[in-house]
């Protein structure tokens, strides 16, 4: 045989050869296919072989789908070729309806929040043809990944209730006033303690007057460092409360005379003697009777009063005729407002800084009470008075001088209108505060305790 006939017949073989493999592709790929013997042109079988070999390709691929998070909106539309698959002609994903997503087979886009979090395998179901639309599909498991949340990282471990100190983990009131003003308070215990099984270190008390239609809050914040501060911000608030509920109509006639004339002459005079009166029978008295009672407690269990070291900051306010008259006295980072929609935030009581970086003032240091810390207005009406601990501040306003910005305050109310509905029952609405102070911040994770007259 010469050269060219060698060639040609080599040609023949190898053109037989290669038949013989698609044969046997189309063969398996019809295997795969799960088809039972049917009947089609042989070029049609043959063209089976070209995607049987795209489909063994394609099952040795490693696919992942952008990862999620759990409970964190996921949209992401399904693109082959961006993955490194071919282009496919019909495809599904499968599987997903558990994990919370679905996929849309119009737009070819999966959506939802995660309900799971894990690695999870979704099904692609495929097609490489559309020759003969009673083909099956094929199959492909790609891989998702759903990061978790990071709050179901933390444990809330219950707290000690054989503790001598115990309360519980957390707490919630509302009740209304006159003037169609309401007031709810909420403390919750920060993801921090629960992780250790710790205690809520934060506290509140509220007295609202029915027959005088005087109303006092008090928002308190033990010290981390302190032992017994949880105790100790219990009895600062409650003995503050005790003060009021034990004055009698005389003392709160003259305070109110005074209130009166401050409010007709608006003179130096006229506000330094309501200044007085405030620090002489009422706030500073309350402070001092509150301190006392921490130092009682600690002689009594022979201690350090410092054990029982908490911020305090409390308002007492009342309606007159001319306007709402709000007092306030506090020690320490736990600030206090009085925002009015489109007007400038009142900054009652500003977060202290103690003499080192991240410290701060408390009620059992006695130098806090050399200097005056009351404050007071009369204003024509408010949209709400804020009393917070720092663990509201700290993630809310970030810094002291944001407590100045009208943005920072209308922010703050936008969220918590969206979450409280002001319609509801007061029983109900404390709870919906309750729920909020569960807000998400990272590195935030202190006790939070929020009282809001509005």
């Amino acid at each position: 045989m010469d050269n060219i006939s060698d060639a040609i017949a080599m040609t023949e073989t190898e053109k037989l050869d290669q038949l013989e493999i698609k044969y046997k592709k189309a063969c398996r790929y019809i295997k795969i296919l799960e088809k039972k013997p049917i009947i089609i042109p042989i070029e049609q079988f043959l063209c089976l072989a070209e995607d049987y070999t795209v489909h063994q390709k394609i099952s040795q691929l490693n696919i992942m789908l952008p990862n999620a998070s759990k409970g964190k909106e996921y949209n992401y539309t399904f693109i082959p070729e961006q993955i490194g698959l071919p282009a496919l002609k019909y495809f599904e994903l499968c599987e997903l309806k558990e994990l919370g997503l679905t996929f849309d087979n119009k737009t070819k886009t999966i959506t939802g929040k995660p309900t799971q979090s894990g690695d999870f395998s979704i099904k692609l179901r495929y097609k490489l043809t559309d020759k003969e639309d009673t083909y099956p599909f094929l199959e492909k498991n790609i891989t998702l990944l759903i990061n978790p949340d990071p709050k179901d990282l933390w444990q809330n471990l219950p707290s000690d209730k054989n503790d001598k100190y115990w309360k519980p983990d957390c707490d919630k009131l509302a009740l209304s006033l006159n003037a169609g003003k309401r007031i709810i308070v909420a403390s919750q215990r920060g993801r921090s303690h629960a992780q250790e099984g710790k205690f809520r270190e934060d506290d509140f008390a509220v007295y609202y007057h029915e027959d005088l239609k005087w109303s006092v809050v008090v928002v308190a914040d033990g010290a981390g460092s302190a032992k017994y501060s949880r105790q100790g911000s219990f009895l600062a608030c409650n003995e503050i409360i005790d003060l009021f509920k034990m004055l009698t109509k005389e003392q709160i006639s003259s305070l109110e005379e005074a209130v009166i004339n401050y409010q007709k002459l608006n003179s130096d005079t006229t506000k330094q003697e309501l200044h007085n009166l405030l620090h002489q029978d009422f706030l500073a008295k309350a402070a001092h009777n509150a301190y006392r009672k921490l130092a009682q407690e600690a002689n009594k269990n022979e201690t350090d009063v410092k054990d029982y070291a908490t911020t305090i900051v409390f308002s007492i306010l009342k309606k007159f005729d001319f306007g709402w008259f709000i007092a306030s006295y506090g020690v320490g980072d736990s600030p206090m407002g009085i925002y009015t929609q489109n007007k400038d935030p009142i900054i009652m009581h500003y977060p202290e800084e103690g003499e080192y970086s991240g410290q701060t003032y408390f009620l059992t240091m006695p130098k806090i009470f050399e200097q005056s810390r009351i404050a007071f207005k009369i204003i024509e009406d408010f949209t709400a008075i804020i009393l917070m601990t720092d663990g509201i501040y700290d993630p809310k306003f970030q810094t002291r001088a944001n407590l100045d910005k009208t943005q920072m305050w209308a922010n703050l109310w936008q969220e918590l209108t969206e979450q409280l509905n002001f319609s509801l029952e007061n029983e109900a609405l404390s709870e919906k505060l309750l729920e909020w102070l569960d807000f998400w911040s990272v590195g935030n994770h202190d006790d939070r305790t929020i009282a809001l007259i509005f």
